[in-house]
């Protein structure tokens, strides 16, 4: 048998509840733990079939086995009208024999899908043919559904545990179920060092150091056999990277999923970081206690799996790093932007330490005195959950990591929920020792749930590798969904998911990243910035009618944002991203024409980019100035507008600029004055069409070349020659605000990009490059998710020519010989 077999092949029997058709009614809950949020990501309103099983009475169920050779879970669907108790009095019985009583039975009405319980079922009580099942319960339980879900069962000495491959020199271990703990030694063991021995439950773990590259093989003595381990492959791989699983809507309470769920990502070769994430009414009612997670945590370690926590805002996980300092990734703490929203202030559970900020935020005078605000905040986040173990994180789904990076943060993890080339560029340009990704799929990655939709994950997955990060995991979906359907451990979602998955882990221990990453193009962060993501692409998770980020600058209005919307000129959406035209299906993913792209706060080191657009707000400074100057005179290219040049740090007072003789020179103009734009531009033969009144300034050039003019002659684009480099002033007075007008910048930065050392025909296809000394490394991705589907490519680097097909799921790797 595969030994993936053990949590892979499931087997589904109903369970019919014996009661008249005239106890059963339809219900749906019009309420759940976030509908105070959202409306369209927190799930589907879901009716169902059901019967009251509240008043106390054992509800008779039966079943019919043809095979019980096998490991068993009762499942039960059911919830809670009224949810907001979270618990109710709960028996079952199977064949007379209770397999689970508790008086605090937790459902986590977490969305407006339907939850599950598992209980295991204690070997022997099942029988072939008829089985019955009883249900009481009491406080409020509205039955939907009963099954039996089972596993491949596992036979004494077996091992359980599934490793490919390891990394020379690394911890790993191997599980054999050993009931009557009858092992004796290790010996005969190649290319491995023994560690010893330990119990979890009933499976033997065995762990070992990983040797020299090549096979290993050991031989485990039991009083009465030898069993010949089956061994991984040790591979050189020096590139630390680390893939594993939060915990966002797993149990962390003592029931049977909480340990099931750990146990099948550890035993089933999924990564080797496991994140904790308590949440009272979502993930527990009443928390595991800690020898509850010491013995996770043991059971982690020997397998050489890190664990982490997140969003302990009550302390109640605090020891955490003690129990195993050496295993302790660090405490991540999770959109911290939110500390600072207005709407959530009253609720949210940080309310205690920053909700007074709030005001001062609505006070603020100017964008700068809000980013201070803000980053006081932050500051006092760090202080708190900082610990001399570990790395501590930053979770956001915004391009403000720009800002939260700059707090004395130990690592940055990016959550995708909008384009992910923009927001992986941000958080690869701060500074930080680490950074990583949180993929959201369930909340995230759109409708409907199937395979399109885990491809979704597997890409991002496949995209952050490439791309620089040091580590990824997932949010959820691996055994559960909550958003728009619910899904469990058995779905077929959720088991591509966690194939995925394993799949990716083992490329990126067999394919380690060779060579420096090359990214030639940044778009530019301005000065007090607060820009989180693209306009009109929203995140499924938000209401229509409210942006989260308004309640972080609060007061002023972010129409510049829109600006921010040409970005797609060198990241442009890819096509088939999903199969379903939805709110909720994000323009996620981006082809990469021109290479990587960074998104890069203007007060750090520009000279590592050739080419730089500025394209949201910026607050201009006599020091940016030289800066930009310095940038464009020792050779980089640079896109700016004159609104760019604005010294004033709001956008409800009169704009403020510098004296035309501090940069004319710099620019090439003049400047003297300023009219209205006319309403159309000629740029290279093509017309832009300008419908709101724009001023553009006016002057004599002082060397530059009018590259575009509107029909009354006024120069719009002009290009200056500075020193080695080159400037593209934009003679824009105020920032476009509109859609449609955005359609001049994206044209200038393809032409700025076709420039470039690097072009990808095909905007459905991501490539990354990189310099490894006597040759580049490039990898292609093909951006789109339909399964599928094929891209054709070719792609001119450095005058080299690349060709090819790449398939939804393939990451094609190329060497060039410079």
């Amino acid at each position: 048998m595969n030994k993936l077999d053990f949590y892979e092949a499931t087997e589904i029997n109903q369970i019919k509840i014996l009661a008249d058709k005239e106890s059963f009614f339809k219900y749906k809950s019009d309420t759940s733990l976030h509908s105070f949020v959202t409306r369209p990501a927190y799930g589907y309103v879901v009716e169902r079939d059901c019967i009251d099983i509240s008043n106390g009475k054992e509800v008779c169920c039966e079943a019919n086995l043809d095979n019980i050779d096998r490991r068993f879970f009762l499942k039960i669907i059911a919830c809670m009208p009224d949810w907001g108790n979270y618990v109710c009095p709960l028996s079952l019985k199977v064949n007379g024999q209770v397999i689970y009583e508790n008086n605090e039975a937790f459902f986590e009405q977490v969305c407006l899908g339907w939850p599950a319980l598992y209980v295991a079922v204690p070997e022997g009580v099942l029988t072939l043919g008829k089985n019955t099942i009883t249900v009481k319960a009491g406080g409020g339980l509205y039955l939907s559904e009963l099954s039996f879900v089972s596993y491949p069962k596992i036979q004494e000495f077996t091992q359980v545990s599934i490793k490919k491959h390891v990394r020379k020199g690394d911890r790993f271990a191997v599980a054999i179920k050993d009931t009557k703990t009858k092992f004796k030694e290790i010996k005969n063991n190649v290319n491995c060092d023994y560690l010893g021995s330990s119990y979890y439950k009933d499976l033997l773990i065995l762990s070992f150091i990983a040797g020299g590259q090549g096979e290993m093989g050991c031989l485990a003595v039991f009083e009465d056999r030898t069993v010949n381990l089956d061994m991984p492959k040790v591979v050189i791989n020096e590139d630390r990277f680390i893939v594993g699983s939060d915990s966002d809507d797993h149990r962390q309470d003592d029931s049977d999923e909480t340990s099931f769920i750990i146990e099948t990502l550890v035993l089933s070769d999924m990564g080797e970081f496991i994140q904790v994430r308590p949440k009272f009414g979502r993930t527990y009612y009443k928390l595991l206690s800690k020898d509850g997670f010491k013995k996770l945590v043991d059971f982690m370690t020997a397998f050489g799996v890190k664990y982490g926590a997140s969003d302990d805002y009550d302390g109640d996980i605090r020891y955490l790093p003690d129990l195993n300092p050496e295993m302790f990734f660090g405490f991540h703490i999770h959109e911290p932007y939110l500390f600072l929203n207005n709407v959530l202030s009253e609720s949210h559970p940080m309310k205690k330490f920053f909700v007074e900020e709030t005001k001062k935020i609505e006070n603020a005078q100017s964008f700068g005195e809000s980013k201070r605000i803000f980053l006081d905040v932050l500051r006092k986040s760090v202080e708190s959950f900082s610990k001399p173990v570990g790395q501590t994180s930053f979770g956001s789904p915004s391009l403000l990591c720009v800002y939260e990076a700059e707090v004395g943060i130990d690592r940055m993890t990016i959550e995708p929920v909008s384009c992910i080339n923009l927001l992986t560029g941000a958080v690869r340009a701060v500074d930080v020792k680490s950074w990583g990704a949180h993929l959201p799929p369930d909340w995230y990655f759109g409708t409907p749930v199937d395979v399109v939709k885990a491809n979704k994950y597997r890409l991002a997955m496949q995209y952050e590798y490439l791309n620089g990060a040091s580590y990824v995991y997932a949010e959820n979906s691996l055994f559960k969904t909550n958003a728009f359907t619910r899904e469990d451990w058995e779905s077929e979602y959720c088991k591509i998911m966690r194939k995925y998955q394993r799949e990716f882990y083992d490329y990126t221990l067999t394919h380690p990243r060779k060579g420096t990453l090359i990214v030639d193009n940044a778009i530019v962060y301005g000065r007090n910035e607060y820009f989180m993501w693209k306009v009109n692409d929203r995140i499924a998770e938000l209401k229509v009618e409210k942006d989260w980020d308004s309640d972080v600058w609060y007061k002023w209005n972010n129409a510049h944002h829109v600006a921010w919307n040409a970005s797609e000129a060198w990241l442009p959406p890819s096509d088939n991203q999903y199969v379903a035209e939805n709110i909720s299906n994000r323009k996620i993913f981006a082809g990469t024409p021109y290479g990587n792209v960074d998104i890069v706060s203007v007060e750090k080191d520009l000279s590592k980019y050739k080419n730089l657009v500025f394209l949201g707000w910026n607050t201009m400074g006599d020091d940016l100035i030289e800066k930009l100057k310095d940038y464009v005179y020792n050779g980089g290219t640079l896109m700016i507008s004159y609104a760019h040049f604005n010294y004033t740090d709001r956008n409800d007072q009169e704009m403020t600029f510098p004296e035309s003789s501090k940069i004319k020179e710099f620019v090439g103009i003049d400047i003297n004055g300023d009219t209205a734009l006319g309403k159309t531009v000629d740029f290279d033969g093509e017309q832009f069409k300008f419908e709101s009144n724009l001023k553009i300034v006016t002057g004599e050039n002082y060397g530059a070349k009018t590259i575009c003019a509107d029909e009354n002659g006024n120069g719009v684009v002009y290009k200056n020659q500075h020193g080695k480099g080159t400037i593209y002033f934009l003679a824009f007075k105020d920032y476009i605000k509109e859609e449609k007008e955005i359609a001049i910048l994206s044209h200038l930065m393809k032409v700025i990009g076709n420039k470039g050392d690097a072009f990808c025909d095909n905007h459905n296809v991501s490539f990354t490059a990189r310099d490894g000394g006597d040759r580049y490394y490039i990898s292609v991705l093909n951006m789109n998710c339909i399964e599928s589907d094929v891209q054709e490519f070719n792609i001119d680097f450095k005058g080299r020519k690349i060709s090819g097909k790449v398939k939804v799921g393939e990451i094609l790797d190329f060497e060039i010989k410079k």
